[in-house]
This record gives structure tokens, C-alpha cells and sequence, in this order.
């Protein structure tokens, strides 16, 4: 088979196995179909290698009446040229595990995440040797036996058989004889293990076929399970399961994954274990978003990888730290338990690392014959020592026994950690003691990474070690105990029966002479960490369409200063918003980036018309604000420019104020008053009347330029402006489109026009104002802004240009000749119409008025 065909599989259906085993009066007419489909889709797809995913039950032998009729169902589909692999979803069980201490099994696994016990079941144990005929006989462990009387073919009903079923021909059977072989050629095609998991709860490998889902027909928990989660026996069963048929893997044994001496073919392809499952859905959204997702609460106790995957069991955890830290591997480490991280943060010894483990986990290490290994502190019982084992001291005593007094044990212990379910924030658990007369606290830091029903479970085992450890044993040994090392567990006989006690020290001599301390298995003997549920979640807001505000603003501090600025803002801010141009194709090309939100709002009140320039203190505007608060300022910090806003009407037309005094009168809502009008040559618009409802922008320096060329003057541009991570076209872009008028260069009115009668006629002068750099009180003239100074100058008769001039200059005289044509006599006042002209936009804003000619 080809590399580039290896990697288009395609499965033609999955565990039918309700239709594959219906008979016919042809046979089993389901799979013709799947025979026909698996046809057509290789005619589709023919570079594409075909497999159907059986359930565990399935792939094999259907028996009939008691072993009497036996026939292969899938073996035409097996057979058939389109399929090029024989896909199995591999589900059975791997323990036979009980909480009791004298179930079969206690004896050769420590417990039901034993690595070497679970890859061992791979072709042990039930659905391999023996069966169990009922629940009762399960409940009893009453193991039936697995035989095939005279034909000597047991694999026919054992599911975990693999190599039995594959590398054999298949012969059906009618009346308890052999009749006819079907089309199956043994080890033509290799397997694949389409599904293989293990459910994270207590248990799990003893059923992994169970989901914790009431709505599936295998929901429920695994046999003897308490339904607590535990990621360990998850771990370990899935290691189990990949390292047992994967020849690259430590652990493998060439017996339970061999090569077809005919074909040459691996029975299972290691590269095709395909694990269940992977969610699609993000990590921790799901589970935790349970609005949006109904089957959430499966994830604690199901086979979902997501966010487990990440941990790792201790023993690796161990491993990995010698390695980092250069030290040769552990002789054994027969440690358990399950962290999702393990948090070094500072330059830290080898002993340093690996204490916080093992003082929260519950082992240690030991050096035996220059060797080091790894011993869990509720390991099983290495000798049973007997009264001859024992050499008495002088007073004739076999040991010394001595108990700590409660008041030196704790009360209550306290262990520190990160929580991985609540954003890896410090934590800790507390496990406290009812009764005693301990006064005690312990506290334990560590830099393990873990939930916070682990934490819980940790605090529990640490203090309940402390208490079942209470007791200290010191004896010796005759010389017979050699064997006896440090970490053994002993069994010695006191007066009220047998104690466990755990070897913490030898010193050897004539004799040797051990110390060792209480132990109590049953304390280090853990169902899973439960009692605790995620902690709820909301679902995270997303930014939708944002709030634009396109800004003609008369006055700017920057250079080139902006015909037209953008103000947006988007709750919960996207990290940034692009800002989409129209070509004059009308498609669309990035322009720009708003890096961060403004803050806008909408007025809650009419604003009438206010005096220009100065402090108007009868003046109050209720606003609502989004995106930020403002707060008050000194009069003189608001007339320097302080607190500045952007009162925007329905027109566009905007009015530039500062605000002195704020006032919190509500959620986002503000009372403001100290208003300063018209600033920045804004105050024909401080004339009018704003109505409720018009918008509202604080100039804080959020706003962005959306165009400086001046060849977009007098031109309508079309913008889209949304999140920067989404497209130009998706919904969350808001469209606008705006004429381009360059208010920012257009020159403020000229002020304070005076007109005087001179010999010639009326001298007029007044006084010019800058759009740039004019706010130092130290220059001795404002800098001009304009390329060339002139000025258009009006006299009117009412709202009648009567004349005008050009002048370069700010001053003029009206010629005493001009004014008799104009007006037939001397006036003592005249009409005034004043702009200063700008080289690009030309007039300014217009100064208009009434002036006395003294």
C-alpha cells in the first residue's frame, strides 16, 4: 500500500451492530450493502484506503444456539477488494478491579491504574480467559472459563483475541459441525483500532465502553465504580492500550501485536489507533458553558481529552524532572496520581523539585545497591516478619513502639496549589480533623497545577497520613532480613495483632537495626477525586458590530493634521479594530488600525445655546458615557483644554467644550457643568440648540485619522470598520460612507474688529487667530498657519455685499468715496463680513456683525 494511499482512510459506517448480525434468507443482507457501498466509494475515492469501524462485539463470530451455529457476518465486507483494512472501535475490558482488598486481582496489580496489570489484560483476563455469566457471578467473581471443546478454537469467543481471529481461517459451523470456510484470508489486511478509550472515572478500565451519558445504551459507570473522575486510570489504560501494540513504544511485547509469518503484515498498524475522543469544541468553553452545551456535564467522568491531555501522570512527571535535571532514570517508580502542571519558576536543585511531589502525592525515594527508585507509601506488604525475625534488646522486648501525643499532630492542614479550573489562580485546600485535641495547622506549598476536588482529595490523604503515622517502630532484625530495604512495607505482630509499618531507616550492624513508621494502605487508596463540580461559567461576551463616529474636527494638535478622524468603540473590545477602504473599484483595502476604544456616549437632555469662550455656570448637560468615566477637573485645567468633548448633532456638525465638574448620578451616567462653548473654532455651532440623543465623544487621543490627503478633498469615501480578526465582508463590519470637507484647515474667524475714521476714510483692523501651535500665553504672535496672510473683507448693508476687497494684511481702509457710493453718506456704523483665506480650502469662517466707526 502505497504512502500517499495511507493517508486518505475513510470509514463506510460504524458499529451497526444490529444490522450486520440480521439474518437473511441469503445470509446477513446488511453487509452485502456495506460490500456495494464500500464498491462505489472506492470508485469515488481511489486513492482513499476503506475500512468499516465495528464495535469490539462485533468484527468476529456471531454464535448462536450455545456454540451449536457459528458464522463470520463481516467477512464478505472483511474480504471485499474496496476494503483495505480491517477497522475495529476497541472497547474491552481491561480490570476486574474492586475496592475490597481481597478481590482476585489485589494480588497482582497495586491498583487499577497499574500500567503493567492493564497492558497485561490486553490478552488476559475477561473476554480472554474467562467470562462471567451474570452480574451475580460477576459480583462473586465467579470466572468462567473460555474453551472450545473438541475444535480447540477458543478465539472465536474471545473478543480481545485478536491474533487468534486473524491470523486463522474462518470455518462456519451448523449443528455444532464445521461446514464451509469463509471468503476471509488470514492476515491479508492489517487492523486498525478505529476507537480505542477509557472512561476518566473510577474504574474505567473495568468497562471502557461505558459513557457517563443517560441518553446512550451503554451510559452508566463501569462495574464497582464509585463515579468519581480520575485521570489517571484514563491516562494509564490509553498508554496501556498504544504502548502494548505499538512496537516503538516501552512496554511492547511482539506476542500481543505480531507480524503474519505469510503476509508480512503487523496484525494491528500501529500508526491507525485512533483515539476517542478529541472534542472539537474549545477547552474549558466546553464543558463549561453549559447554556450553550447540554452534554457539558458528561465531560467530568468521560473519555474526552480535552484538557486532560495536557497532565500527566506523577511517575512521568518524576521521570521528566530527573531527565531535565541530568540524572540517571529510576530503577522503578511505582507512584501515582495526576497533575495537569507542575510549576518551576525559579533555579531550584533536583530535591527541591521533587520534594513538594512527594510530599503531596505521598512517596519516596529510596537508594538500594546504588540504585535509585520511586516507592508510593501505601505499597503492599514486602515481608510478614515472625517473633524469630526479631533479636530483643537488653530488657528482652522485640521492639520499641512510641506514639506521638495529639497535641503534636495537626489539626488541620492547608495545601497551596494553582487551579487549573479557575484560570490557574493560587488555591488551597483545607482537610480538618472533627475530634482530637490537636490544636495544630499545617500549611503545605506546592507547585502542582490541579483541580480543585484533587486538591481536596490531596489535603485529605496528607492529614489521614499524619495521624495513621503517628506511631514509630524501632527494632532488630537477625541477619536473615537482609533482603529488607528501606520503603518496604512490614508486617509486624504486636499484641493487639498484626501492624503495618513502613521502613524509613537501616543502619546495619551485628544486626539490623530498622526504623519505621505506622502505615495505613487504605489511606493511599483513592477512588478518584469527586465532590466537586466546574465552577459555572458565562459565556464569554464577543465583540459584534462597533460603535463608528466619523469626526470632522475643526482643530487638530497633529501633523498633517486629519481631514477626517474615527472614533470607535466595541464592548468587549476585540484588541483592535481595521479600518476598510473602498477603492474606486469599490472593493475594499485595509487602511488603518483603531488601537484603542474611545469613550461615547449620547446626551440625556436639550442643550441649549451658551456664551462663547468662557465658563458658562448656569449651563448643566446629563450624558450617558460607554467605555470610560470622566471626572471633575479645576476651572483652569478645563479652560487649558482639559476634559475636552465632541457634541455631535444629527448633521455631522460638531461643537468642541470642556467640562470642569462631573457628577456620578447613575450607571455610566454623568452631570456636567463648568462647560467652557465653541472652543476650537467650533462656536457657530455653540449657537444652536443639541436635542436629546445626540452623541457624544471625549477627545482623549483614541481617535484615529482616517485621511490627511488632500486629495480626498471634497470627495465621498465609503468605509467598513469591524474587529481586526474578522473579514472585511463578515457581519460585524459597520458601513458608512462621508464626505470629506477638510473642517481642519479651514481658518478661524478673525476677532475684535474695530473701525476708526481717518482723513482718507475708516481705518478697520482686527485680530487674526491661528489653528496651530497659539496657546502659549508667552508668544509675541501667534504663529499664521496659512502659507500667504490675506483676507476676504465684506461691507454689507444688512445681509447685502455691498463691497469686497482682498488685503494682505489686518487692516483696511474704506476710502471715504466708497462709502458715499455706497452708502450716499458717512455712517456711524457699518456692516462686516471678515474671512481669512487659506491657499487650500480658501475662506475661512466667517466673522459678522455691526462694528462703530468712532
Amino acid at each position: 500500500m502505497s504512502p500517499a494511499a495511507m493517508r486518505k482512510p475513510f470509514v463506510v459506517g460504524s458499529e451497526m451492530v444490529g444490522l450486520t448480525h440480521l439474518r437473511g434468507a441469503a445470509g446477513y443482507p446488511m453487509v452485502n450493502e456495506l460490500v456495494a457501498i464500500a464498491q462505489d466509494v472506492k470508485t469515488m475515492l481511489p486513492g482513499s484506503v476503506l475500512t468499516y469501524a465495528a464495535d469490539w462485539t462485533e468484527y468476529g463470530a456471531d454464535v448462536r444456539d450455545g456454540g451449536n451455529t457459528i458464522d463470520f457476518p463481516l467477512d464478505p465486507l472483511w474480504a471485499s477488494p474496496a476494503i483495505g483494512a480491517i477497522g475495529i472501535d476497541f472497547y474491552p475490558p481491561l480490570s476486574d478491579w474492586r475496592d475490597s482488598g481481597s478481590h482476585a486481582d489485589a494480588t497482582i496489580a497495586r491498583g487499577p491504574a497499574d500500567l503493567s496489570y492493564l497492558r497485561q489484560r490486553l490478552t488476559t483476563g475477561e473476554a480472554y480467559d474467562w467470562y462471567y455469566a451474570d452480574d451475580a457471578g460477576r459480583a462473586s467473581q465467579l470466572r468462567l472459563p473460555i474453551t472450545d471443546g473438541i475444535y480447540g478454537k477458543p478465539w472465536i469467543y474471545r473478543p480481545k483475541d485478536l491474533w487468534g481471529w486473524w491470523s486463522q481461517a474462518h470455518i462456519r459451523r451448523s449443528g455444532g459441525i464445521e461446514t464451509t470456510a469463509t471468503p476471509f484470508v488470514p492476515g491479508a489486511k492489517p487492523i486498525w483500532l478505529t476507537e480505542v478509550g477509557v472512561p476518566a472515572v473510577d474504574k474505567g478500565a473495568n468497562a471502557p465502553n461505558m459513557f457517563p451519558d443517560p441518553k446512550s445504551d451503554e451510559g452508566g459507570f463501569p462495574p464497582f465504580s464509585s463515579g468519581t473522575r480520575d485521570d489517571l486510570v484514563q491516562a494509564r489504560a490509553l498508554e496501556a492500550i498504544i504502548s502494548g501494540f505499538d512496537p516503538a513504544r516501552a512496554g511492547f511485547d511482539a506476542a500481543r501485536n505480531p507480524v503474519h509469518p505469510v503476509s508480512g503484515i503487523r496484525m494491528v498498524d500501529p500508526g491507525r489507533i485512533f483515539v476517542w475522543n478529541w472534542d472539537t469544541r474549545p477547552f474549558p468553553a466546553f464543558p463549561d458553558l453549559s447554556d450553550t452545551w447540554a452534554d457539558g456535564a458528561s465531560f467530568e467522568t468521560g473519555h474526552s481529552l480535552n484538557g486532560r491531555l495536557e497532565g500527566a501522570p506523577v511517575d512521568r512527571l518524576v521521570a521528566k524532572l530527573l531527565a531535565d535535571f541530568g540524572l540517571p532514570p529510576a530503577e522503578r517508580t511505582t507512584v501515582d496520581g495526576f497533575v495537569d502542571g507542575y510549576v518551576l519558576d525559579r533555579p531550584l536543585t533536583a530535591r527541591q523539585a521533587l520534594e513538594p511531589l512527594a510530599q503531596s502525592f505521598g512517596f519516596d525515594p529510596v537508594m538500594s545497591a546504588g540504585m535509585l527508585r520511586f516507592e508510593g507509601r501505601g505499597g503492599k506488604v514486602s515481608r510478614l516478619l515472625g517473633t524469630d525475625d526479631l533479636v530483643p534488646d537488653r530488657d528482652g522486648e522485640p521492639f520499641t513502639l512510641r506514639r506521638s501525643q495529639e497535641t503534636e499532630l495537626p489539626l488541620e492542614l492547608r495545601l497551596g496549589f494553582s487551579d487549573s479550573e479557575a484560570d490557574y489562580r493560587s488555591a488551597a485546600a483545607r482537610s480538618r480533623r472533627l475530634a482530637g485535641a490537636a490544636r495544630r495547622e499545617v500549611a503545605v506549598e506546592t507547585a502542582i497545577v490541579t483541580r480543585s476536588a484533587e486538591g481536596r482529595r490531596l489535603a485529605d490523604q496528607r492529614l489521614q497520613e499524619a495521624w495513621a503515622g503517628r506511631e514509630t517502630l524501632e527494632c532488630e532484625l537477625s541477619p536473615r532480613c537482609i533482603a529488607i530495604e528501606p520503603g518496604d512495607v512490614l508486617s509486624v505482630p504486636v499484641d493487639t495483632g498484626s501492624r503495618l509499618f513502613r521502613v524509613t531507616r537501616i543502619a546495619d550492624g551485628p544486626t539490623r537495626r530498622i526504623s519505621a513508621r505506622a502505615v495505613e494502605p487504605a489511606v493511599y487508596v483513592s477512588a478518584g477525586a469527586g465532590g466537586g463540580t466546574r465552577p459555572p461559567r458565562t459565556p464569554p461576551a464577543l465583540p459584534g458590530r462597533p460603535l463608528a463616529v466619523p469626526l470632522a474636527l475643526p482643530v487638530v494638535t497633529v501633523q498633517p493634521p486629519p481631514l477626517l478622524s474615527l472614533a470607535a468603540f466595541a464592548a468587549p473590545w476585540p484588541g483592535g479594530l481595521a479600518i476598510w477602504r473602498a477603492n474606486e473599484a469599490g472593493l475594499f483595502d485595509l487602511d488603518g488600525l483603531v488601537e484603542a476604544p474611545s469613550i461615547v456616549g449620547e446626551t440625556l437632555m436639550v442643550l441649549p445655546p451658551g456664551p462663547l469662550w468662557r465658563t458658562d455656570r448656569r449651563a448643566v448637560l446629563e450624558v450617558r458615557l460607554r467605555g470610560g468615566v470622566l471626572s471633575s477637573v479645576s476651572p483652569e485645567a478645563a479652560l487649558a483644554g482639559a476634559n475636552a468633548l465632541a457634541l455631535v448633532g444629527a448633521d455631522g456638525a460638531l461643537e468642541i467644550v470642556t467640562v470642569s465638574q462631573v457628577e456620578l448620578t447613575g450607571p455610566q451616567q454623568f452631570r456636567l457643568s463648568g462647560l467652557i462653548r465653541g472652543i476650537g473654532g467650533s462656536e457657530a455651532v455653540a449657537a444652536r440648540v443639541l436635542p436629546v440623543g445626540s452623541r457624544v465623544v471625549v477627545l482623549d487621543g483614541a481617535a484615529v485619522a482616517l485621511t490627511t490627503n488632500l486629495a480626498d478633498l471634497g470627495r465621498t469615501r465609503r468605509y467598513r470598520v469591524g474587529p481586526a480578526r474578522d473579514d472585511v465582508g463578515d457581519a460585524t463590519m459597520v458601513e458608512f460612507s462621508v464626505p470629506i470637507a477638510g473642517d481642519a484647515l479651514v481658518p478661524f474667524s478673525p476677532v475684535r474688529p474695530k473701525a476708526a475714521r481717518a482723513g482718507a476714510g475708516i481705518v478697520v483692523d482686527w485680530i487674526r487667530r491661528t489653528r496651530i501651535d497659539g496657546d502659549s500665553w508667552d508668544l509675541v504672535e501667534v504663529p499664521l498657519g496659512e502659507e500667504a496672510e490675506r483676507y476676504e473683507i465684506g461691507i454689507l448693508d444688512g445681509e447685502t455685499v455691498l463691497r469686497t476687497e482682498i488685503v494682505n494684511a489686518p487692516e483696511w481702509t474704506y476710502l471715504a468715496a466708497q462709502e458715499l457710493a455706497d452708502f450716499g453718506s458717512e455712517q456711524q456704523e457699518i456692516g462686516l463680513s471678515l474671512r481669512q483665506l487659506s491657499a487650500v480650502v480658501g475662506p475661512g469662517r466667517e466673522w459678522r456683525g455691526l462694528i462703530s466707526v468712532r
